[in-house]
This record gives C-alpha cells, sequence and structure tokens, in this order.
C-alpha cells in the first residue's frame, strides 16, 4: 500500500525535529510505494519508458484482463489477454531468413527452415507437427498421393455435328479410375457447343474426348495442345 504519514499534529502541538526528519525519511527511503501499487492510470504522455521488464510468469494466466501483457519463462513467449483468452504470440531465437514460425506444441513456437527444391509440406503423426518432405526421393508408389501431368499435339480436324474425336495422351503411372483433368489450346477459336472429357482406360495413358454437342453444325477446332492431368491417390 502507499505510505501514510508518521504523525498526526494538531494545533498546538510542538513539533521537534526528530520528527521532521521522520516525515522526510519516510518519503526519501521509501520512494517507491509513494505510487506503488497504482491506483489509477499512469499517463507517460508520450514519452518513452526505459529499461521496462514485462512481468514474468511461470503459468499461463486467464485471458479475462484485456490488455494484460506477460512473459511466460517457461515457454519463452509473450502472452496478451484479450478479456476472453490468451493471445501466444509466435517468438523464436535467432530466427533464420526464410523460415516459418509454427507451433511445436501447445503454446510453444518453433521455426521451419526453407525447404529444398522440390520439397513439399505435410504433418507428421499424432504431433500435426509440419515438415518438408523431398518430393523426388523414394518410389512414387510410396507417397499417399501426387500429381501426374501428361502433354500432346493434337489436331481433331473437323468434327460433325452431335460426334466425337478421341487422342490418348501418354501420362506414366496413371492408373485406371484415377480422377483426370484434361485442357485443350485448340479449342481457343471454336464457337460451338462441345464437351471435353478425359479418363484412363489403360495404365500411363489418358484417352480424350472431344465431342460436338451441337445438332445442326461441325466444331473445327484448331491444331493444339491437350494437357492431361492425374491426381493419384
Amino acid at each position: 500500500m502507499a505510505l501514510t504519514r508518521l504523525y498526526d499534529f494538531t494545533p498546538g502541538t510542538t513539533i521537534v525535529s526528530s520528527q521532521v526528519d521522520d516525515e522526510f525519511n519516510q518519503i526519501l527511503n521509501n520512494a517507491l510505494t509513494l505510487i506503488s501499487p497504482l491506483t489509477g492510470t499512469l499517463n507517460a504522455n508520450n514519452n518513452q519508458i526505459s529499461n521496462l521488464r514485462i512481468e514474468n510468469v511461470t503459468a499461463t494466466p486467464s485471458g479475462s484482463q484485456a490488455g494484460k501483457a506477460v512473459f511466460h519463462t517457461g515457454l519463452a513467449e509473450l502472452q496478451i489477454m484479450d478479456g476472453s483468452f490468451v493471445r501466444h504470440v509466435p517468438t523464436t531465437a535467432t530466427p533464420s531468413q526464410g523460415a516459418l514460425v509454427m507451433a511445436t506444441d501447445s503454446g510453444i513456437w518453433g521455426q521451419l527452415a526453407p525447404a529444398a527444391a522440390a520439397g513439399r509440406m505435410l504433418v507428421f503423426g499424432s504431433t500435426l507437427r509440419p515438415a518438408w518432405s523431398d518430393a523426388a526421393t523414394g518410389s512414387l508408389a510410396t507417397q499417399s498421393g501426387y500429381i501426374l501431368t501428361g502433354s500432346a499435339t493434337w489436331n481433331p480436324g473437323s468434327i460433325a455435328a452431335t460426334t466425337s474425336a478421341t487422342t490418348s495422351v501418354s501420362c506414366s503411372g496413371a492408373q485406371v479410375g484415377d480422377p483426370t483433368f484434361v485442357g485443350f489450346s485448340g479449342l481457343g477459336a471454336a464457337s460451338n457447343s462441345h464437351q471435353l472429357s478425359g479418363s484412363v482406360v489403360t495404365a500411363d495413358a489418358v484417352r480424350v474426348t472431344l465431342s460436338n454437342m451441337a445438332s445442326n453444325s461441325a466444331l473445327v477446332p484448331s491444331s493444339g495442345t491437350v494437357k492431361v492431368v492425374v491426381w493419384r491417390v
């Protein structure tokens, strides 16, 4: 609590020097208790507060005091209360250029160094910690999912009304039943109603079908590149 007076002087009281010294020494020897604890808002008037050290705690407080900030020494992180929850401010020691800040555990932050070429991010095990996996290492058969692509030049020529044209595009690793997506640049000049589809009908090959949906006019696409994307799962 703040300081209180040592003596209550009343009219007619004789004041001796020791009492005066005691009153002044009370302030000189206990200067901090003049303002600590604060009983109101301290206005710094836009001035800096130097050598300020935030409160250190060993346990995460409740989030009920909005705006309160503490430093958790066990987790080495800054925590900010928002009135309901605790906001865990990401902090890492000596961050590396290009590294990603990530949660390595509940309330514990770390960093994930940049991946090498062809790396992809995966989440492993029950820890749910992200890590890079080298997509160029190991057999594709050991991967849980990946994308295969293929392309070829195709000139379907004139496609009569209600008929179709087909072509086969090599796509190494594709298996029958894999989801397939198709694109064809030659359709840029075609104005007729059409449907473009693809499916893996034999291993390593995608059959692409371009159908003319019009009932009374031919579809005349130009020669172009047909591209296929197969999702191997």
